[in-house]
């Protein structure tokens, strides 16, 4: 019921509505209204009940004027389990009306759609968005979803996180380019066939874009996603690393600040905005959040490399490599292997870096962009180049972060590297 509450009453284009993240942390605390109210920076509380006797269920809901501690409204709804779900938009427009504010009829629609009745859809859809969020394990995160459509077919939320699952697997060339653009272009269609105000499609879309280099669309996309919600934390996060990618510092720099604060004590915030941070030469500001990130997931190697990466970055050498080597070492994540030859060549330990080229080389899928990062860091900026050419002719995902990631430095004065950047629509090195 948190999930589908906060998730709904974010649809209210009026509201702006903390993450169910930042909030569940409160669970079971006992700080007063006015407390929370002030450490996440909001005026109006929601909080409630659920109870159980069989196949009955009891919400009890109340909407509470933070300043003063005074109830706005409160409710109790009385339903059958299978009904639950048909609670949330109820509570939804209790919420706008009890602030004064006027839902349009296209309001009430978007609040109503999008979602599932079915209780065995909805737990695997949490837990397969979780495994995406967390960059745990991309494969299990798309067989729950996969069951979760099995249990409603209909299901556009599904759809949508399924693109977005592909969408990744792509970004980091974990899957055939064609394979993950076809997932993520079908899933998102149909989801947004399914419900076409579904700001999650629009996201899965806009990586689907960024993939083929067309960051123009890629943009329009976002902002259409966060027109259709300004509460999706996801999405401002996405259009900030869109603006880095570009080169657009100050565009970037807004987007997380905003991500922050609708989503202040997340894994995902804290790890996102530590990551632009980190590119952006922010080294203290990007310890500061990816330390916060790693200590709430231990288990998400993609913070944990970053965090890594900014230690060596400030001189913590032996530090950093620790952490790039640990993540580089979790199961079922994204190869940071361009990440680990830089920081060995930082260690100076050129030898382990070409340690991973060859072990790179030998396989069959050759991950171009990655071995193109490993020959840079180790400056056989032939070799990089040639690989990165590759990588731009096979369609890589991960190809759109070189202009920011110092990984490529040595490369950044090259014309070679200049004439690619500049055929990918990115802003030229400086």
């Amino acid at each position: 019921m948190t999930e589908e509450l906060i998730s709904t009453i974010s649809k209210i284009q009026e509201l702006s509505v903390i993450s169910r993240t930042s909030v569940m942390g409160y669970k079971k605390k006992d700080k007063k209204a006015l407390e929370i109210a002030r450490e996440l920076n909001v005026g109006t509380l929601l909080e409630g009940s659920v109870r159980k006797a069989a196949n009955r269920v009891r919400i009890a809901v109340q909407l509470i004027d933070a300043e003063s501690d005074k109830h706005l409204w409160a409710e109790n709804y009385d339903r059958n389990l299978e009904d639950i779900f048909a609670v949330q938009s109820e509570v939804a427009e209790k919420v706008a009306s009890s602030l004064r504010l006027k839902l349009t009829e296209e309001g009430k629609r978007r609040i109503e759609k999008g979602g599932t009745s079915s209780m065995e859809a909805y737990t695997l859809y949490l837990k397969g968005r979780l495994k995406v969020e967390s960059f745990s394990s991309l494969s299990a995160a798309i067989n729950y979803f996969e069951q979760a459509l099995r249990h409603d077919p209909n299901y556009a939320q599904a759809y949508s996180w399924l693109a977005m699952a592909y969408s990744v697997l792509g970004f980091f060339d974990i899957v055939e380019r064609e394979e993950a653009n076809q997932k993520t272009e079908q899933y998102a269609k149909k989801a947004l066939e399914l419900d076409d105000s579904l700001a999650e499609a629009r996201v899965a879309l806009s990586i689907l874009l960024q993939n083929s280099y067309d960051f123009i669309g890629r943009e329009r996309e976002l902002k259409k996603a966060i027109q259709l919600n300004p509460n999706l934390v996801f999405a401002h996060l996405q259009l900030a690393f869109c603006y880095q990618f570009l080169r657009r510092r100050e565009e970037s720099l807004h987007e997380v600040e905003k991500a922050l604060e609708l989503d202040p004590l997340s894994v995902e915030t804290y790890g996102g905005a530590g990551s632009v941070y980190l590119y952006d030469g922010q080294y203290e500001k990007a310890v500061k959040h990816l330390q916060v990130a790693v200590e709430l997931d231990p288990n998400n190697s993609h913070n944990l490399d970053n965090l890594g990466l900014t230690y060596i970055q400030m001189g913590r050498v032996e530090e950093g490599l620790a952490m790039v080597k640990r993540a580089a070492e979790m199961p079922g994540t994204p190869e940071n292997y361009s990440d680990l030859a830089w920081a060995y060549v930082k260690a100076q330990r050129p030898e382990e870096a070409r340690k991973l080229l060859a072990e790179l080389n030998v396989r069959e899928r050759k991950p171009a962009a990655v071995i193109a990062g490993v020959y840079a860091v180790l400056g056989e900026k032939e070799n990089a180049m040639g690989w990165l050419e590759r990588a731009y002719d096979q369609g890589s995902g991960y190809l759109v972060s070189v202009n920011t990631d110092f990984v490529f430095e040595n490369l950044w004065d090259e014309p070679r590297y200049q004439a690619l950047i500049e055929k990918m629509g990115l802003k030229k090195s400086t």
